[in-house]
């Protein structure tokens, strides 16, 4: 199969087992579920980011993508793993959902897994480092807040985090490996990133701004965990960073017209 073909079909899996996320009851219950959704929303962010990456360079042609979302699906075939093996637990998703997801996943890799085009190395913009730096400080600050000081993230909060995790990863391959072309995939992303972190704000901020019932009531999204200076909460910390790596992209990716 060709490279192409590869990236056409993988792009339309990904997409079928985000479809079956949304609508199967047996998944999607558990995404609002604050206490018992961590291992689902990690396999979303997994997905998540190749919804984008594999549409963006299906139709680009760009057969180096495989290279970068490889890692994320074999992430995602642990986490589907491990839970098929919990799955009578009642506090992960039933065995049924996750065996479909751990196939979806096998698949994934067997389309990703053999040698794919090597990506031209250019030179890239300084502000691919301070992207970089902005995405991987954001991650690291966001699994501080909910695995250390054991803040529950809420639904609007873990859409921020299938759009930054992958950003984490991304950038910072893209700077090391001197792929510029990681601008582009980069930016959907965080663009993406800046709406629902805006939203997010502007709920939390504006008493009765809620137009769409987005989080459980039992975790809802205006939980203040923290309150820097009366105005610096998550979500505002959220937006910022999603804003830096936005400007940043989109500078850089000008720079490299340019040269």
């Amino acid at each position: 199969m060709g490279i192409a073909n590869r990236l056409y079909f993988s792009w339309l899996l990904v997409v079928l087992l985000l479809l079956i996320t949304t609508f199967m009851p047996e998944t999607s219950s558990y995404l609002f579920k604050p206490l018992q959704a961590k291992w689902l929303w990690l396999q979303v962010v997994c997905l998540g980011f190749q919804a984008l990456t594999l549409g963006i360079a299906a139709f680009q042609n760009w057969g180096w993508v495989l290279r970068y979302n490889l890692p994320l699906t074999l992430i995602g075939l642990i986490l589907a793993a491990i839970n098929l093996i919990n799955g009578l637990s009642p506090n992960v998703f039933g065995v049924p959902a996750a065996g479909l997801f751990l196939v979806g996943f096998v698949v994934l890799a067997v389309l990703q897994l053999p040698a794919t085009e090597t990506p031209e190395r250019k030179n890239t913009s300084p502000l691919l480092g301070l992207a970089s730096l902005t995405a991987v400080v954001a991650t690291l600050g966001s699994l501080y807040f909910s695995e250390v000081k054991h803040f529950i993230p809420c639904t609007l909060c873990w859409y921020q985090r299938v759009l930054m995790y992958p950003l984490a990863f991304l950038l910072p391959a893209g700077l090391l490996g001197k792929n510029p072309r990681v601008q582009t995939l980069a930016l959907p992303l965080s663009i993406l990133g800046m709406v629902v972190a805006t939203y997010h704000v502007m709920e939390e901020k504006i008493p009765g701004f809620s137009p769409i019932k987005v989080c459980a009531p039992d975790n809802p999204c205006t939980t203040p965990w923290i309150n820097y200076y009366g105005w610096i909460t998550i979500p505002v910390l959220s937006l910022t960073a999603f804003t830096i790596i936005m400007v940043c992209v989109v500078i850089a990716n000008r720079q490299t017209r340019k040269a």
